[in-house]
């Protein structure tokens, strides 16, 4: 998820990135925020606050490439991430518990990535 809180008065305002195209969320024209149908990939979010918005991106698929997200407001950059998508190194023993730690068939272990990532 990614939140944004924008305090100025814009005419138009987007989320695009990898998997959207320009999603308008915003607009002046139309009573301030919009309702966006959510598609499989990801869901918009608007909510009218007190001298402007406030707004979420959630991406609903994993991320299996690296990523550019922005907001845009009257055709500039107001907020701006990138994300890197990170393969999680071979398991060790220090950070694969196994019990039993013999080869026993159906045993089971807790795999970690080693940067504080999440396995999926």
């Amino acid at each position: 998820m990614i939140t944004a809180t924008v305090t100025t008065s814009p005419t138009v305002c987007v989320w695009s990135g990898t998997g959207l195209s320009s999603t308008e969320f915003y607009s002046s024209g139309f009573g301030r925020c919009q309702n966006i149908t959510p598609t499989a990939t990801h869901s918009i979010t608007c909510t009218n606050v007190p001298g402007g918005f406030s707004t979420s991106l959630i991406y609903l698929t994993a991320m299996t490439s690296n990523t550019n997200v922005s907001l845009s407001c009257d055709s500039a950059v107001v907020y701006s991430l990138s994300m890197i998508v990170k393969d999680c190194s071979s398991p060790t023993p220090n950070n694969v518990p196994v019990n039993p730690s013999s080869g026993v068939y159906n045993t089971q272990a807790n795999f970690q990535c080693s940067h504080d990532s999440t396995l999926f």
